[in-house]
Order: structure tokens, then C-alpha cells, then sequence
């Protein structure tokens, strides 16, 4: 007896399942092939490398950039505080753990690299932050936040981007009088 004709195969049990049942049946197999698709599509569009990116992209509307060329997140530039670069970049990644839906993908003690998935459809968003330290002792912050499917990003970058930095003007970093790079791992 073939499944098709089993009044207990699951083809079978579907069709004589009842309409709700079918329907929210049909629509949670779409949303996981369209998860499914977006994290395939994820991995071609991965960045080439994990090091800090020079730019975003010409007129994205994707990308939220605090560095050289920023864009987006008011035009800073770079963000500084008295703290060593290690306390910065401690501050910075204990507040991507704390965040759903994140992955770290590198760290060598100066650059890193995560990826935050959106809620629902779990688009994946690159997130790089570089630490460093200035000529008058203080330590630095460049940070860069980007889609890495569509157009846009319905302004999720630019929020990511100024809750950290509304976290870390919240942290009293122990000050110091020499800035000292942080070790490269």
C-alpha cells in the first residue's frame, strides 16, 4: 500500500486536516523556507574579511558608520573617552553579549567582528568596532554597523549603533594617564 493511500500518512492527515490547520500549516512552512533562504543568501554576501571596512557603501541605506567617511549617526566621526582602549572594548563587547540574537565572529584585541540577526526573519547585520588610542591619551571608538541583504535596514543600524554609544556615556571608565593600545591576539 503506497503512503498516498494510507489514511495515516502525513500527506493524508494534511489534506483531511481542517482549513485553519492547513493554512497555518502552509504559512509556517513558507516563513522557514524563507529563513532558510535568507541565512543561504547570508553566507554569499558575508563580508571578504573580518578586519574594520574602509566605508559603507555610496548612498546606503543600510549602513550606520561612526569612523573615517562616516554616514548616517549624525556625522560623527569617532567617539572618545578617557578609559583604556581595553576597558572600551570590554564595555563594547559585554554590551553585544547582553544583545538577542548575536554571534561573535572575531576578536583580536583591537578589531572585532559580530553578526546580529533581526527579530523574525533573521536577517543578518554585521557589526565591526575598532579600539584605539589618540595623541592627547585618550582611548578611541569607530564603529560600523550594516546590513548585509537589501536596501535598506527600516533605520535598525542607526539605532543599534546610538544605544551603544547612549550605553557607554552612561559608564564611568576609570581614567587614565596613559593611553596603552591594547594587545593584538
Amino acid at each position: 500500500m503506497s503512503g498516498e493511500s494510507n489514511p495515516d500518512s502525513v500527506p493524508q492527515r494534511f489534506r483531511s486536516a481542517p482549513k485553519p490547520v492547513r493554512w497555518a500549516g502552509a504559512v509556517t512552512a513558507i516563513w522557514l523556507a524563507l529563513i532558510l533562504l535568507i541565512q543561504i543568501s547570508g553566507v554569499f554576501a558575508a563580508p571578504g574579511s573580518d578586519a574594520f571596512p574602509v566605508q559603507c557603501p555610496e548612498d546606503a541605506q543600510n549602513c550606520t558608520r561612526i569612523a573615517s567617511n562616516p554616514h548616517r549617526a549624525d556625522g560623527v566621526e569617532e567617539l572618545l573617552h578617557n578609559a583604556s582602549p581595553e576597558a572600551l572594548r570590554s564595555a563594547v563587547i559585554a554590551w553585544v553579549e547582553d544583545q538577542p540574537r548575536t554571534r561573535i565572529v572575531f576578536d583580536d584585541g583591537t578589531e572585532f567582528h559580530a553578526v546580529f540577526y533581526t527579530a523574525l526573519m533573521f536577517f543578518p547585520d554585521d557589526f565591526f568596532f575598532q579600539t584605539y588610542c589618540t595623541e592627547d591619551d585618550r582611548a578611541g571608538l569607530k564603529l560600523h554597523s550594516e546590513s548585509r541583504l537589501g536596501v535598506g535596514d527600516i533605520g535598525v543600524n542607526d539605532v543599534r549603533v546610538a544605544e551603544l554609544v547612549a550605553h557607554l556615556d552612561k559608564i564611568e571608565f576609570e581614567p587614565v594617564d596613559e593611553c596603552i593600545p591594547a594587545p593584538v591576539a
